[in-house]
């Protein structure tokens, strides 16, 4: 895209982080808030990028993915996270988590071209990660329970061309749940 301008922004963060003990568990919790700006933010948009199609014979080699200013953007959100190791008895156990709330703006989104587009592409507004593990005796066992919500805004292009996305998609309208169980 000859015409694509360099991106600048700006971001804050703010938050506390605090460790604990409690008999023979140590951890931590960790609570920020956070906000970064964005100026001709550069986002992969699917299109036609090629010479009016009627002069053409071949239009489909001119159809893909090229980058694009969104004049203005900006991510604002709240990340809690914690940690905790320590024992039941004389079971070794090490428990993470966090949670993750995001609001990805496509400020310009008054734009008539682009109206529809409130949201930045490819990015979920809820994240939720919780891991566990136990070790005893050189045995192991874990989980790992993790949450995304529902991506509210992709290129409409996936939903034709890639096989599935859309039904996907329509029958998951919240998002999905991920669950892993590992034993060693």
């Amino acid at each position: 895209n000859p015409s694509l301008q360099p991106e600048s922004g700006w971001g804050t963060e703010i938050g506390v982080k605090q460790g604990f003990l409690f008999g023979t568990w140590k951890g931590m919790v960790d609570v920020a808030i956070f906000r970064t700006q964005y100026k001709n933010m550069i986002e992969f948009i699917f299109g036609y990028y090629g010479p009016d199609p009627s002069t053409i014979s071949n239009p489909f080699p001119y159809y893909g993915f090229a980058a694009q200013n969104y004049t203005n953007a900006r991510i604002s959100g709240v990340e809690l996270s914690t940690g905790a190791e320590g024992y039941f008895g004389k079971v070794h156990a090490i428990i993470t988590g966090g949670y993750t709330k995001i609001n990805p703006l496509n400020l310009d989104s008054i734009d008539a071209v682009i109206s529809k587009n409130k949201y930045l592409k490819y990015r979920n507004n809820d994240l939720f990660r919780f891991n566990a593990d136990v070790d005893y005796k050189g045995f192991s066992a874990g989980t790992t329970i993790r949450y995304n919500s529902f991506m509210n805004n992709i290129d409409e292009a996936f939903n034709g061309l890639l096989p599935g996305v859309k039904k996907y998609r329509e029958s998951h309208p919240n998002g999905d749940w991920l669950f892993d169980i590992r034993i060693a």
